[in-house]
């Protein structure tokens, strides 16, 4: 999922809204109510065939077609299955720095900018 979510372009285009991701899991009510976002794969793009069903039997037909995808391995998020994940997806950089990396680097710079200001003074 790691990869998905740094492979993703932005939050606008890679991502969809809604409570389809919800029902194609069989979740009739999310406990906050609220619409979920989740990375476009192949199982968000069972939408408009669930939307047009002309009955139960055929959304159950696409939950199982969901289902076996991700069982055939595809439940990474990349290719089919829910990862979740926020508009701002697409600005996390492809190679990320770890938290002590960025630790560092945010402490350099303060270091930096209070000296500059030592200076002022």
């Amino acid at each position: 999922q790691k990869e998905a979510l740094r492979g993703a372009s932005d939050g606008a285009n890679a991502t969809t809204i809604g409570r389809f991701v919800d029902a194609l899991n069989g979740i009739d009510e999310h406990s906050s109510g609220l619409p979920g976002r989740c990375l476009v794969n192949r199982s968000t793009a069972l939408k408009d065939a669930w939307d047009s069903a002309p009955s139960p039997e055929a959304r159950a037909e696409l939950s199982t077609q969901h289902r076996a995808g991700v069982a055939a391995g595809g439940g990474d998020g990349a290719e089919w299955g829910t990862t979740w994940a926020g508009a701002g997806v697409g600005l996390v950089p492809a190679h990320s720095q770890s938290a002590a990396a960025i630790l560092e680097e945010v402490t350099a710079e303060a270091e930096a900018a209070l000296k500059r200001a030592g200076l002022l003074l």
